[in-house]
């Protein structure tokens, strides 16, 4: 029998895109500063030239929107988040999950620890010398978790392939935003609700979209951050089944994520470590409150000029005309709601409607609240229509 793990096809790392640039503060020292676009380069060693070279060709320097597959199913292969602390001295020092964290430890230095723990403290800028070593990993107990900017954050490495790009292999996107992490995994189980737990294989969006957040802390007043979304922009549900039965039953692993800090997590000082960032800003990002996509085209289709539009695009009293060429449009088929992602793909299509949207529309807090899909989508169906005249 093989050693575990040798026998396991895995995809090599092409490299890393970035959410952030270097900035310098006043103090003169480097922190992460977030753009509104993505950034490949090399400077870091994060990414081989050839290959920053290979992703400039067909996106440039400043893109928004990157075109992406997953290679596998699981999500936990390729979007499972941790709780991380980094520290500028041993880069990931601290990974858990909740219950039990792997930790750099310094077994010398006394300072603060979990408790069962009665001996050292985590790797810092003071440490000589660490060994790993298993600890707890309490979300609300833990002295790393405390304050307003905790040392300890949840951090998504998301892995994914750019079929565009030269070069075969997993590009690495991390970031550091609890909202950003939550945002990308409800879209990713949307669309595995909606394929029968397909997701490998499937072109998606990535992008970068702007909304405005006001910091908890009261410390900065609101303004606009852009954070990480993902859709299927353009495609109707009938799409979307039709090329799930075309996809390959095979996959490859990605490559485990490394202990690079994301660009949007700046590191607290913690351990004695000197805070170099006086940025409010390189905080903000966490603070963001993110809106889903942007609604995939609808499923009217003129069959003269071929014009694509959603319901609410046919205004006026001649609904059941093209406002293009004004010749009949087909009715729409009625959708097939098995699952709430079906309900919510189909309201976003259609209506352009957000998952939030429905929600307060129906007047429900959650969606497993929603108990009949089919009557549920035909009020809120004619909730806009009676709205569109």
């Amino acid at each position: 029998m093989a050693i575990k793990g040798f026998g396991a096809r895995r995809l090599p790392r092409v490299g890393k895109i970035h959410l952030g640039v270097k900035a310098t503060s006043d103090k003169g020292t480097e922190y992460p500063k977030a753009t509104d676009y993505f950034v490949v380069h090399s400077e870091d060693n994060s990414t081989p030239e050839d290959a920053a070279e290979a992703f400039r060709e067909v996106y440039g320097t400043e893109p928004r929107e990157l075109d992406i597959i997953f290679p596998v199913d699981d999500i936990t292969k390729f979007a499972d988040p941790f709780l991380k602390m980094y520290t500028r001295s041993w880069k990931a020092t601290c990974i858990g999950d909740g219950e039990r964290a792997r930790a750099k430890w310094d077994m010398e230095q006394d300072g603060p620890r979990p408790e069962g723990i009665d001996q050292g403290t985590w790797a810092n800028a003071k440490t000589k010398s660490w060994v790993w070593r298993e600890v707890p990993c309490d979300i609300d107990a833990c002295p790393m978790r405390q304050g307003d900017s905790p040392a300890c954050r949840p951090v998504l490495s998301l892995q994914f392939m750019l079929p565009s790009v030269r070069g075969i292999g997993v590009w690495q996107c991390d970031t550091g935003s609890f909202y950003g992490i939550r945002n990308v995994q409800e879209n990713i189980e949307m669309i595995k609700a909606i394929t029968g737990g397909r997701v490998r294989g499937i072109p998606l969006k990535l992008r970068l979209v702007p909304k405005e957040v006001t910091p908890p802390t009261g410390k900065v007043k609101t303004k606009t951050v852009h954070v990480l979304d993902l859709a299927l922009p353009g495609v109707s549900l009938q799409q979307l089944l039709a090329a799930v039965e075309k996809l390959p039953q095979d996959a490859l692993l990605p490559p485990p994520a490394d202990e690079e800090v994301p660009a949007d997590l700046f590191p607290e000082a913690a351990n004695g470590e000197e805070e170099a960032n006086g940025e409010e800003e390189a905080k903000v990002v966490e603070a963001e409150v993110v809106e889903p996509a942007p609604a995939p085209t609808a499923p009217y289709v003129c069959p003269s000029c071929q014009w694509r539009g959603s319901a609410s695009e046919l205004t006026g009293t001649s609904r059941d005309l093209c406002p293009q060429c004004q010749q009949a449009l087909p009715v729409p088929v009625e959708p097939r709601l098995e699952h709430i992602g079906d309900l919510l793909t189909v309201c976003r299509a259609e209506f352009g409607m957000t998952r939030d949207d429905v929600l307060r529309a129906l007047n429900v807090k959650e969606p497993s609240a929603i108990t009949d899909l089919q009557y549920s989508y035909e009020w809120l169906r004619s909730q806009r229509e009676v709205g569109a005249q």
